[in-house]
C-alpha cells in the first residue's frame, strides 16, 4: 500500500565493463579492505560528470576514497586531459 510516503521505484540502466568481476575476485586484507576496481572508479567519475571533455580546471573536486588513492591518477588523467582541451597551460590544473 502507497499512502504517500513512498515513491515509485526508480530503475535505472548503467553501462556495465566487458567482464563484470565475480565475488572471488575481490581481494581483502587482513582488515577487511575491499579495493575499488579500476572500472568502478571511471564509471563514478563518469556517473559524477568529471570528464575530460568539460572544463574541469575551475572545478573543485575531492578525492573520496581513503585508501591507496584509486580516485586520485584517474581524476588527475581526467584534468590534465581538460585542461589540454579548453587550450590551457598544465599549471592551471594546480
Amino acid at each position: 500500500m502507497n499512502d504517500g510516503f513512498l515513491a515509485p521505484a526508480l530503475q535505472v540502466s548503467l553501462p556495465l565493463p566487458e567482464a563484470v568481476p565475480q565475488p572471488e575476485e575481490i581481494k581483502r586484507v587482513s582488515h577487511g579492505v575491499v579495493y575499488t576496481k579500476s572500472w568502478v572508479v571511471e564509471l563514478i567519475l563518469d556517473l559524477s560528470g568529471y570528464e575530460s571533455s568539460k572544463n574541469l580546471v575551475d572545478k573543485i573536486a575531492i578525492e573520496p576514497s581513503c585508501g591507496v588513492g584509486e580516485f586520485l591518477e584517474p581524476m588527475v588523467r581526467r584534468l590534465s586531459a581538460s585542461c589540454h582541451e579548453q587550450g590551457r597551460p598544465l599549471p592551471d590544473c594546480a
